[in-house]
């Protein structure tokens, strides 16, 4: 074919239902919103995204992404994240929880009742559909499916036609994949979730768990299990970490974005504390705002002071009444928002940076009172010699 007859051919071609080809300038006309993508989580988490939450078993991802998805749903922002969407439909896979467990964690009982009955500890956004896996699921085979991967994903795709959802919080990628250290398979359930996402123009969350670590070190994307894949097909990665500050202090940070630099780095991740009491207002003395030019030993000190100064708070207003605190989602819905205290929730700190988190403050203590005991043996010492030089005459 000579150049003549390709000048003819059209602007964009379609190669066997596969590729799609068109000039870079006219893809900008396919983009859903012609401009910047609105927030889901700040920057953390833009619409559009497919994003990967992980950390250790046992940290807050399924507290911290049930409290964001509700956000999202309710359209309001959770500090520090800005959400920049109205309210809308947000549909959450649960396979970490059964009924049972889900139901205690949201739920408070009554004393005093035989059998204790139990009260909703949160009322969620109407909004926010909580999907879990049937108990006794049928055979793929009777719906005509010749494998369960097929039947799973179609299922998957039903309920979020069927909702309408925009949003779609998966919990989490260990469940989708019968081999998660298998980096083969990993890259194969992201590639499907990054299909799924593409052809209903999803945002999707993905929860993942971190690869085993002897002791607390500065996160990376190696961290993830199956790093390599997940981290690659992942438009934004994210990791939250317990902190050596406090047995309920988390920290997040962020650690890929393909849409913009990285505000929270290792020398800004945010700080949470993550209890079952509601939050309390926020004051100048109970956030932390560490510069990267602190000193570790000031970062030290002024979280402890911070950490401290913040459970005195929640613990003081758990027990006034009554309680006239109310957050930006409280007054959309002030009769369904306002948590009682035994519904976990990650209640934000402020910033610092992440080397404050991975200080072992307890054999700092047992170095500094080792320390104490030994000036206080010389002081001793000192003052022996010298009484016994002042009555040494006397003696003699």
């Amino acid at each position: 074919m000579d150049l003549e007859d390709r000048e003819d051919e059209p602007a964009g071609v379609k190669s066997y239902d596969l590729f799609r080809s068109r000039p870079a300038g006219d893809w900008y006309k396919e983009s859903p919103d012609k401009g910047s993508a609105q927030r889901l989580a700040g920057d953390l988490w833009l619409e559009g995204g497919l994003c990967v939450l992980f950390g250790d078993t046992g940290r807050g991802k399924s507290i911290f992404a049930t409290q964001l998805a509700d956000a999202i749903a309710r359209g309001v922002s959770w500090e520090p994240f800005s959400v920049d969407t109205p309210p809308q439909k947000v549909l959450y896979f649960d396979f970490e929880l059964t009924t049972a467990q889900f139901t205690a964690r949201y739920s408070k009982s009554k004393p005093n009742r035989s059998p204790p009955a139990r009260l909703t500890a949160f009322k969620f956004s109407p909004n926010l559909i909580r999907v879990e896996m049937s108990s006794d699921p049928p055979d793929h085979e009777d719906y005509g499916f010749k494998t369960f991967n097929a039947y799973f994903e179609s299922a998957l795709i039903d309920q979020i036609e069927q909702h309408r959802a925009r949003v779609v919080v998966i919990d989490n990628l260990t469940y989708l994949s019968d081999q998660l250290h298998s980096s083969a398979r990993a890259a194969h359930m992201m590639k499907e979730l990054r299909r799924i996402q593409a052809e209903l123009n999803l945002s999707i969350l993905v929860l993942a768990h971190a690869r085993p670590r002897r002791r607390p070190a500065a996160l990376t994307l190696a961290d993830v299990g199956a790093a390599s894949p997940v981290a690659e097909i992942a438009d934004s990665v994210i990791a939250i970490a317990p902190s050596t500050c406090g047995a309920d202090v988390r920290y997040l940070k962020h650690l890929k974005s393909r849409t913009g630099p990285l505000q929270y780095d290792e020398q800004n991740v945010i700080v949470f504390s993550l209890s079952g009491e509601a939050p309390v207002t926020e004051t100048a003395d109970t956030r932390l705002d560490l510069s990267p030019t602190d000193s570790p030993q000031t970062a030290m000190i002024s979280f402890d002071e911070l950490v401290r100064q913040n459970r005195s708070a929640i613990a003081a207003s758990s027990k006034s009444a009554p309680r006239t605190h109310q957050s930006a989602s409280c007054e959309m819905q002030p009769a369904s928002c306002e948590p009682l205290p035994s519904s976990p929730r990650f209640h934000h700190l402020g910033f610092s940076p992440e080397s404050v988190h991975l200080i072992d403050h307890a054999k700092q203590a047992q170095q500094a009172e080792r320390l104490e005991r030994q000036q206080l043996r010389r002081s001793k010492n000192v003052v022996q010699m010298l009484m016994s030089r002042e009555y040494k005459r006397y003696i003699e």
